[in-house]
């Protein structure tokens, strides 16, 4: 038996997807087709989420550049009123990207931060598109989020050795060899090694990590 509320979750996500610019953002392809095929709007959608894939390129002019990945909007069955979660679906060393390949950005943040580190006006509303979630995506890019990282490694190497993350990046150096080529430049021997993250938002806290040491 249909439900209307998955029927409306897919006119949304549909008209919200309609709404969107192809050419909006460079090197962003939408996997529309294979979305329209699994989800067909008069279907019954018996999962807990809708999954839309899609595939960038590392925006110009950052480390990133030259580099392809593929990843995944999820809806919930909540949507729009709870955001969807974006995961990259192949290793991408960034400051705000968990280990496991999700994104760790406030638009995709729900309700009220207990915390107060994330006013209101810049976490999850039902107004968001996937649109202004990549654009989001993209901004941090070219600025990531140093001050709350969800990869503490990436964040340190960022802040002080960009050539090792660049080469960690095109998979010319592994992890250990660039986080120890920024430990010597760092000067320091309690860099953190974030293999065992827990993804939450706000990033992965560590007293060890100090965003502000240059």
């Amino acid at each position: 038996m249909s439900s209307d509320r998955d029927f409306d979750r897919n006119k949304i996500i549909r008209k919200k997807l309609k709404a969107f610019p192809s050419d909006s953002i460079k090197g962003l392809v939408f996997d529309i087709d294979a979305f329209n095929a699994d989800y067909p709007e008069d279907m019954f959608i018996n999962a807990n989420e809708l999954v839309l894939n899609f595939t960038m390129e590392g925006p110009e002019d950052t480390l990133w550049e030259g580099k392809k990945y593929k990843g995944s909007f999820n809806f919930p069955r909540g949507f729009p009123m709870a955001p969807p979660t974006v995961k990259f679906k192949e290793n991408l060393y960034h400051p705000n990207v968990y280990a496991r390949g999700e994104v760790c950005i406030s638009i995709l943040h729900a309700g009220h931060d207990s915390s107060n580190y994330e006013s209101d006006n810049v976490r999850w509303s039902p107004i968001h598109t996937p649109s202004s979630i990549m654009a989001s995506i993209m901004l941090i890019f070219d600025k990531p989020n140093i001050n709350s990282p969800a990869n503490v490694d990436a964040s340190i190497m960022f802040q002080h050795n960009p050539t090792a993350l660049r080469k960690l990046i095109n998979g010319e150096m592994t992890r250990d060899e660039a986080m120890t080529e920024t430990q010597k430049i760092r000067g320091k021997s309690d860099i953190y090694y974030s293999e065992n993250e827990d993804e939450g938002e706000g990033g992965n806290e560590n007293e060890d990590y100090d965003s502000d040491d240059n």
